[in-house]
Parts: structure tokens; sequence; C-alpha cells
């Protein structure tokens, strides 16, 4: 997995992300004759940071799978189909 995430200056408290996961060819039985082809998943993200009063309030929203690819996933000696591409919007106040 690679990431970079940057903070934007002309606006406190924004911040965009971006992540590239690489998964390399798997073998996923004892015999190695069954194998999961490299798969390679790009996912993008933004934080904004604020308060309503004295409450810190973090807002983000990302977006898994930009691409939309297709791909398997082998783990603990079974296989699934990887999430297509998927929103995500959460909220978290610090009381």
């Amino acid at each position: 997995m690679l990431g970079v995430e940057q903070d934007i200056h002309g606006v406190q408290g924004l911040a965009l992300s971006a992540n590239m996961t690489y998964n390399s060819m798997t073998y996923i039985n004892q015999l190695n004759n069954f194998r999961i082809s490299p798969w390679v998943r790009f996912d993008v993200g933004a934080r904004y940071s604020f308060h309503v009063g004295k409450t810190p309030v973090t807002v983000r929203a990302n977006v898994y799978n930009v691409f939309n690819r297709n791909y398997w996933r082998g783990l603990e000696k079974a296989v699934y189909l990887g999430a297509g591409r998927t929103y995500m919007l959460s909220v978290t106040a610090d009381f």
C-alpha cells in the first residue's frame, strides 16, 4: 500500500488523501496450483476538521476502488470478490 495525505493550506482543517493498494499474485492452496492474479486498487478521500462551539468535529468522505475494477482476494484459504466502487461518509465528534 502506498498513500499520500496533503493538508490544504488555503482551507484550515481540510486534507486530501490518495492510496494505491497492490496485491501480487497469490497461491491459495498447499499444492500451489491455484492462484489469484495480481491487482491494483486506487482510493481517494477528504477530511475536514472544525469546531462546533467547543466540540471538535471531523467529516470524512472516501471513495474506495475509484476505477470500479473487479479483483479476487485470497484470505485464509478462501477466495472473495473484491468490493466494487464504494462511497463512505462519516462524521465524528469528540465530547
